[in-house]
């Protein structure tokens, strides 16, 4: 990874990533696929955040979430978060499958992350697919709070994670301390 870069999408850049973001949403079963429209609402709200992976030129993987309202915590039934505390909701990561496995994920999430906990959000919650992913968030000491089964009727398993922004995390792949200054 030594020519990675990390790029901010905003609702003004979006436009010229756009194809390449909803290129990498077909990754995702049909039925929970996130269309322009609805990016733009999700960048246009007040402290979204979205970055994106290059390496050389090329593009890499995406992350993209904004802030989770306390109604939508109250909804999912979230047990885990104390009231009043500030959540960011992650929408969507993608990493390209060619690049997948070799730490680049780690990267975007760990970024993601630092970016968010300077902005003094206390959680982030996502639903993440069981395999790969979840795997990943776990190495940022994710706790799963709820399993969904066929989540949405995609047939597919998902859990509803959470990540306690006060708790270190660790590296769990030496190799990766090795490329990450960004």
């Amino acid at each position: 990874m030594p020519n990675i870069k990390i790029k901010r999408i905003t609702k003004n850049n979006f436009d010229r990533y756009s194809d390449l973001i909803l290129e990498s949403e077909q990754s995702h079963p049909k039925k929970i696929r996130s269309d322009y429209g609805d990016y733009k609402d999700i960048l246009k709200t007040k402290d979204s955040l979205g970055l994106m992976v290059f390496e050389k030129d090329e593009y890499v993987g995406n992350i993209i979430g904004c802030p989770y309202r306390r109604w939508e915590v109250e909804e999912d039934k979230i047990k885990n978060i104390e009231r009043g505390k500030r959540v960011f909701y992650i929408y969507n990561l993608v990493i390209e499958p060619e690049y997948r496995g070799k730490g680049y994920g780690y990267v975007l999430v760990e970024k993601f992350i630092e970016r968010i906990k300077r902005r003094k959000y206390n959680y982030i919650v996502a639903h993440v697919k069981v395999g790969k992913s979840l795997s990943l968030f776990k190495k940022f000491n994710a706790t799963i709070e709820k399993e969904f089964k066929n989540y949405e009727k995609t047939g597919k398993r998902y859990d509803l994670i959470v990540i306690d922004l006060k708790k270190k995390y660790f590296d769990a792949d030496p190799k990766l301390l090795v490329k990450r200054k960004l």
